[in-house]
C-alpha cells in the first residue's frame, strides 16, 4: 500500500494543473484574458505566457462567432501537460467558434503536444490549398469540423504521434479543374500517425486520405465516408 501511495503522489507531481486563458473576438475589461470579463482578443492574445498544462477557451459567444484571425498558436505543451485550445464551456460563450480566411491555411499548428477541439475551420481561398495544416509533433485534432471546398481539409507533414479524431472534414460537392481536395493529406516523413475513431468525411473525392510514399502509413480505424 505505502509503495501504491508513493507511486500515485510521484505520477500526481509530473501534472501540472494549468491556468484557464479567455479568448475572443475583441477585448473586454483590462483585457488580461484571466476571465470572460477580462477576455482578450485573439489578435493581441500573447502566446508567450500560455505554459504546459493550460487551457486556452475561445469564445463561441451564444449562437457562434466568426473569427478572421487565423489560429496559430506558438507555444508546446508537455507529454504529460498538452495545452488545449478548445470552445468555451461556460453560457453565452459555448457556441461555435469559426475562423475563416479569404486566403487558406486559418489553422496553423507547428508546436508540439497540443490539443485542438470543438472549433470549426473554413476557407473561401482557391483550390490545391489546405485549411488546416499540422506540422508539429504530438498533436491531438480533435471534434472539429473542416469546411473546404476546393481546398485540402487536413494537411500534415513530418509529424510524430499525431493523432485524427472524430471530425468532419468537407471538401465541396464538386470538382472544378485543377483542384486537387483531399479531407487529410499526408505528406512525406511522418510516423506513429493514428487517424481514426469516425472521422467522418464528405466529399466528391474518392481520395479521402492521402498518403505519399515515405509517410508511415497511419493506423485507420472506422471510418465513415459520404
Amino acid at each position: 500500500m505505502k509503495k501504491i501511495f508513493i507511486l500515485i503522489v510521484t505520477l500526481l507531481t509530473n501534472i501540472t494543473f494549468g491556468n484557464n486563458w479567455y479568448v475572443s473576438t475583441s477585448s473586454s475589461g483590462n483585457a488580461s484574458g484571466n476571465s470572460w470579463t477580462n477576455k482578450v482578443a485573439l489578435s493581441s492574445f500573447n502566446w508567450s505566457q500560455v505554459q504546459p498544462g493550460d487551457v486556452v477557451f475561445i469564445d463561441g459567444g451564444s449562437s457562434g462567432l466568426t473569427y478572421t484571425t487565423n489560429l496559430i498558436p506558438t507555444k508546446s505543451g508537455t507529454s504529460g501537460n498538452p495545452i488545449t485550445i478548445t470552445r468555451g464551456v461556460d453560457a453565452g460563450h459555448d457556441g461555435i467558434p469559426t475562423f475563416t480566411t479569404t486566403g487558406y491555411r486559418s489553422g496553423y499548428f507547428s508546436t508540439d503536444y497540443v490539443i485542438v477541439q470543438y472549433l470549426e475551420f473554413t476557407s473561401t481561398g482557391g483550390s490545391g490549398f489546405e485549411v488546416v495544416e499540422i506540422d508539429g509533433d504530438y498533436i491531438t485534432f480533435q471534434y472539429n469540423t473542416v469546411l473546404a471546398p476546393r481546398l485540402k481539409c487536413i494537411r500534415m507533414d513530418a509529424n510524430n504521434g499525431c493523432k485524427i479524431l472524430h471530425n468532419i472534414l468537407d471538401t465541396g460537392t464538386s470538382n472544378p479543374s485543377g483542384a486537387s481536395p483531399d479531407g487529410i493529406w499526408l505528406g512525406n516523413n511522418g510516423r506513429n500517425l493514428e487517424i481514426a475513431y469516425t472521422n467522418l468525411f464528405f466529399s466528391f473525392q474518392s481520395q479521402n486520405v492521402s498518403v505519399l510514399q515515405n509517410n508511415t502509413r497511419p493506423v485507420m480505424q472506422m471510418m465513415l465516408y459520404c
